[in-house]
């Protein structure tokens, strides 16, 4: 992460609210902050929180890609098993597994991801407000 996380409004037990924070730099979370971190929205925006869901996505699949790697037949199948107690999907173990095979030939995918800048004035908005930026470009709305 290149900046810190503080949402002082994560949902806590009994309708109350908690502190969920992370620092700058590389982290190590297990599934329920992972889940926390995905899920946080009161302290940034929705792109910010989509692009955060992204990271740990890409984190899982090089955890196993690490840890198991896609020729491991007998290993990818115990993971799609133990997957299939948790989510519902119609796409079969050979599907997933032609899939890793084509996606480890491809570019991994990347997002963007615009913040809002309103901490200076832009002349060439017509009504005051803010700039999403990303990067060096700018788009106006």
């Amino acid at each position: 992460m290149k900046e810190p996380l503080y949402d002082d409004q994560y949902p806590g037990a009994n309708d109350s609210y908690t502190v969920f924070q992370v620092s700058a730099g590389m982290q190590h979370f297990d599934g329920a902050t992972a889940l926390k971190f995905a899920r946080s929205r009161k302290s940034t925006s929705d792109f910010s929180r989509s692009f955060r869901q992204q990271q740990i996505i890409a984190a899982v699949v090089d955890k196993l890609k690490q840890s198991v790697g896609i020729t491991n037949i007998a290993e990818m199948k115990k993971i799609y098993a133990k997957g299939m107690e948790i989510f519902q999907t119609n796409i079969s173990l050979e599907n997933m597994l032609w899939m890793a095979q084509y996606g480890k030939e491809k570019p991994k995918f990347f997002s963007y991801v615009y913040e809002a800048d309103c901490s200076t004035k832009s002349t060439n908005l017509a009504i005051p407000g803010c700039v999403l930026v990303f990067g060096d470009r700018a788009s106006f709305g």
